[in-house]
């Protein structure tokens, strides 16, 4: 089962996919900007290359005509902004990295949006990492990592088929350790001030593929070389992907 909640208002409601469906399955919640009607993705399937849609006003799930996935890529967990959804994605035979965007009011996936430095200029799959923030509900923020440089880009411009960046924040350092799988972050442009929370094994243990214990980690930086680091509280060694925390913004919208 899948479920749909609105803090604001302390309500839920449960929604029963489409068979088949699995774990593997992936979600994303957007809305018509025509209708104002609140919408779910569900990508399914071999390489989640299949798709349906929910349309929670109707409660009806739908299939649009001739939208698929033509290529066999590796997403990470969307960020909703304005309405649609935006992946960090990445074709598996290639060490390319792009924006891809779902429009929930055509219900179409937009064009790859290029990322502002291309990951084989050092940001391979294996040399580094890329991972999204929304920023006021207005802007999309790119956290681009590699084993010497931390790098936050912030979008002048952000629509389904068009994007321009702009340097918010680079740190000449490493935040380790990393456990990329959790990886998210938030920042303050006005304080100009990056928050990323990430899991750090505990290393005590050998041999190291034993790890008993994983401790949720803030990394908190900043302008003129600030950096800190603080423990949060330990959690359990599990294999489940998820983000450690996520932004929230109210909404009068009413789950029935």
């Amino acid at each position: 089962m899948l479920v749909v909640l609105n803090p604001y208002w302390g309500q839920t409601k449960w929604i029963m996919p489409r068979p088949p469906f699995g774990c593997s399955d992936r979600y994303a919640l957007g809305y018509d900007k025509s209708s104002g009607s609140h919408k779910i993705l569900r990508l399914f399937g071999v390489n989640q290359k299949n798709l349906d849609v929910y349309d929670l006003s109707s409660s009806s799930w739908m299939v649009p005509d001739d939208v698929t996935l033509e290529r066999d890529i590796y997403m990470q967990q969307g960020v909703s902004l304005k309405g649609d959804t935006y992946w960090y994605a990445k074709d598996e035979d290639s060490i390319d990295g792009y924006l891809l965007c779902f429009d929930f009011t055509r219900e179409r996936f937009g064009p790859c949006l290029p990322l502002p430095q291309p990951l084989n200029e050092g940001y391979a799959l294996y040399k580094g990492y890329a991972t999204l923030s929304v920023v006021t509900e207005e802007k999309l923020a790119v956290l681009l990592q590699r084993w010497d440089t931390t790098v936050i880009w912030v979008t002048n411009k952000i629509e389904p088929d068009a994007v321009s960046w702009s340097i918010f924040l680079k740190l000449d350092m490493i935040m380790e350790p990393k456990i990329h799988h959790y990886q998210n972050f938030f920042i303050d442009e006005e304080k100009k001030v990056a928050v990323v929370f990430d899991k750090d094994k505990d290393r005590s243990t050998w041999p190291p593929w034993m790890f008993k214990t994983i401790y949720n980690r803030a990394y908190i930086a900043g302008e003129n070389g600030y950096f800190r680091s603080v423990d949060l509280l330990k959690s359990p060694n599990t294999r489940q992907l998820g983000r450690l925390v996520c932004s929230y913004v109210p909404s009068s919208m009413k789950v029935k």
